[in-house]
């Protein structure tokens, strides 16, 4: 093998380690993120950072964080750290994107057993945002739909009839989820 083409490997299989590394830390970093935001708010905190801090939006500002993503995170920290249930370091351990995280910890909410609520926590990491709401609704017995059969519809321009332009059946368990 040539020196270029090992130099190449070396530096994809460097790359690949930070990624895992970082992806291993990104669930405690949104969680301490916004339990960090939400401790410069209380009692208004963030006024002492400086004297030009009148709103939590200018030192949201002069952190370099957006009041939308700050709103997320700590939406995100307020929902695991009011569920006594959830050890919040075992919810930092896994690989969740700050969306999941933030619907899981509202599914969380719905489901009043501890042992649901550590299914969710076993199933979130691999499941999908739709299976992970289909196992809250079987879990409080809200109606589930399954989509065995789906009928796509058109619309004619001209009168206004529609008709059936596609029609697919699933097999039991499987849908377009």
């Amino acid at each position: 093998m040539n020196e270029v083409r090992e130099k190449e490997i070396n530096e994809i299989w460097k790359i690949t380690q930070e990624i895992m590394e970082i992806k291993d830390t990104i669930v405690a970093s949104h969680l301490k993120l916004g339990i960090l935001l939400l401790q410069a708010k209380e009692n208004e905190k963030y006024r002492l950072y400086g004297n030009h801090i009148n709103k939590f939006e200018d030192y949201l500002q002069e952190v370099g964080i957006s009041k939308y993503t700050a709103q997320r995170h700590m939406r995100a920290a307020k929902l695991y750290l009011k569920d006594k249930d959830i050890n919040i370091k075992n919810i930092m351990n896994t690989n969740l994107s700050l969306n999941k995280l933030i619907l899981v910890g509202e599914s969380l909410k719905k489901l009043p057993q501890p042992e649901d609520k550590k299914e969710l926590l076993e199933i979130s990491e691999h499941s999908t945002e739709n299976q992970i709401k289909q196992f809250v609704r079987e879990k409080i017995g809200a109606p589930v739909c399954h989509h065995y059969k789906t009928v796509v519809m058109e619309y004619c321009p001209a009168c206004g009839k529609k008709w059936i332009i596609e029609e697919k059946n699933y097999p039991e368990g499987r849908s377009d989820d």
